[in-house]
């Protein structure tokens, strides 16, 4: 006996569209990895960075990142909790084929000791950004990292 009502508010256009050329964003100079284990994480990561311009590279665990790292990729973004090989396993075994690629360790640990931790380990050009992130704050720590190189 359950009876479920949806509102939804109702869209009014109280100015003209902008053109898709109007709000188009330069392409970047950039071909980005992301790995996590989950999809629809990795399906928004990679919506956000091609929103920004970037080209993107998708895989679902270490071992298929991996495989593509001969591909001519400029920064890895990978989750740090996935089954089989984590993500500062990836981000060690990457750096030691590629030490002058960059890393963005994405962690939704809350637990602080977990935090520094991690933040002790970074290998060689590794940067820690907490999940959730918003995509701004994602392409700017993206832009940031690149400009380093």
């Amino acid at each position: 006996g359950t009876t479920v009502t949806l509102w939804f508010p109702v869209f009014r256009q109280l100015s003209p569209p902008v053109s898709i050329a109007t709000v188009a964003t330069p392409v970047q100079a950039g071909t980005i990895l992301i790995v996590d284990d989950d999809p629809l994480v990795i399906e928004v990561l990679a919506g956000y960075l091609r929103d920004s311009g970037y080209r993107v590279m998708l895989a679902l665990d270490g071992f298929a990142a991996l495989a593509l790292l001969d591909e001519a990729v400029d920064l890895l973004i990978t989750d740090f909790a996935m089954p089989g090989m984590n993500g500062m396993e990836l981000i060690r075994e990457t750096q030691r084929r590629r030490p002058d690629l960059p890393a963005l360790l994405l962690t939704g640990y809350a637990d602080h000791r977990m935090q520094t931790g991690i933040d002790m380990e970074l290998p060689g050009k590794t940067h820690l950004l907490r999940k959730p992130i918003s995509a701004e704050a994602l392409r700017d720590r993206v832009e940031s990292v690149l400009r380093e190189q």
